[in-house]
């Protein structure tokens, strides 16, 4: 049904593939979800709305992809993997031993995902202080919460000081609008966040053939400060705009 589909695209949206396999459709799921039916080409009457809903969550993911791109970069050079357990950040706090419906992207970001059928979730906050990826609201760690998710909500938190680049959506990753970066600060915005620019075709960069861009943020002033390191000829990030969660 169309619930499921929102909710699965949601979670894909997290991880580190999003992809919908849909060969066995002569059409976009979005326009009917029952395989019988799609393949006569009988649309769902409300189609343009699930078109419209799965529109925004691949936006959101197109958005996401400076900050993943870095998290890669990461694993490459520490092995850490972009999408993991929690007990990977939080190996000595035992509430998360068994956890197994909430991970984390990158250094920032933890997700939890909802299944169809889900009104509300209960959703375990490591300790620190983290912000509501959809609200800005802080929320204090090491407690456990319930949330309502709407069917337009994946509970997604973000630790607070961290500084998210978020591009403007396009159709693919090299797109113009793909390299214009808004970043939301998150706290105070302490955390430095890094992004990397290569020439995204070959397998250069391995020999440190790429450019960072250091984002920083100055809390007393409300100020951004971008600092680029590197001299490489590659399509750079402009950083368009600077804003508070």
């Amino acid at each position: 049904n169309n619930e499921d589909m929102i909710r699965r695209l949601q979670t894909a949206c997290f991880s580190a593939l999003m992809q919908v396999d849909a060969w066995f459709l002569m059409n976009p799921p979005w326009k009917q979800v029952s395989r019988e039916a799609n393949n006569a080409g009988n649309f769902a009457p409300d189609w343009q709305k699930l078109e419209a809903q799965c529109r925004e969550i691949t936006q959101l993911r197109m958005q996401l992809v400076p900050y993943l791109y870095s998290s890669f970069v990461r694993y490459h050079e520490r092995g850490t993997p972009p999408f993991r357990a929690l007990v990977m950040d939080y190996p000595a706090d035992p509430q998360v031993w068994k956890i197994d419906d909430q991970f984390m992207v990158g250094e920032s970001l933890m997700v939890a995902p909802v299944v169809a059928g889900e009104s509300s979730r209960k959703i375990y906050l490591p300790k620190g202080d983290w912000v509501d990826f959809w609200t800005g609201k802080s929320v204090a760690g090491g407690q456990t919460i319930t949330m309502q998710v709407p069917l337009n909500i994946i509970p997604v938190f973000v630790k607070s000081g961290t500084l998210l680049p978020l591009a403007r959506p396009g159709l693919h990753a090299r797109a113009p609008e793909a390299l214009q970066v808004s970043v939301r600060v998150y706290g105070k915005g302490d955390r430095a966040f890094t992004l990397y620019e290569d020439d995204d075709s070959t397998l250069d960069a391995l020999r440190g053939k790429y450019n960072r861009t250091v984002l920083t943020w100055d809390d007393s002033s409300k100020q951004g400060h971008v600092e680029r390191i590197g001299r490489e000829d590659f399509p750079r990030y402009e950083i368009v705009g600077w804003e508070q969660a």
